[in-house]
């Protein structure tokens, strides 16, 4: 009888296991995995939330977009271009070549192209922390933080 016992327990088994399987199916099915639950350095268009902890000035966003060692975006006024390295945490953003205009609305854009740009040039770390960027300084200072556009209301 013990041969018969270990067929009916196998069988028992094979039925849980398919019960299982299938309730797994069905509960992962019905997941929904936020296309901002995986935000990446790469392959997001970023906005700018914060530059030294102030918000950016109301009608001149600020992007970056990071693609295959290249860094460009606006600054508010002009759009920029560099090369840029990243490796577990560590960021280093080369010079970066800008357009050439003289932006006076809104007042302080200007003021506000230079911050970020000396800020992007500075920067030696980074994270990416839920749906925020935060590019560091060498003391781990954040001084630029972004969020992806698709989640910040455009000004």
């Amino acid at each position: 009888m013990r041969g018969g016992w270990m067929v009916v327990t196998r069988r028992r088994l094979d039925s849980l296991a398919v019960l299982t399987l299938m309730a797994l199916a069905v509960m992962l099915g019905s997941c929904r995995i936020s296309p901002l639950a995986s935000m990446r350095l790469e392959g997001t268009e970023w906005v700018l939330v914060t530059v030294a902890g102030k918000p950016p000035l109301t009608g001149a966003p600020v992007s970056a977009a990071f693609s295959a060692e290249q860094i460009s975006g606006s600054t508010g006024c002009n759009r920029y271009l560099g090369e840029y390295a990243a490796s577990r945490g560590d960021i280093t953003i080369g010079d970066l070549a800008r357009t050439e205009r003289y932006c006076t609305d809104p007042v302080g854009v200007m003021d506000q192209e230079e911050a970020v740009l000396d800020a992007l040039i500075s920067a030696a770390g980074y994270r990416v922390s839920g749906t925020r960027l935060e590019l560091l300084d060498a003391d781990d200072n954040v001084v630029l933080a972004f969020g992806p556009a698709a989640a910040v209301p455009e000004s």
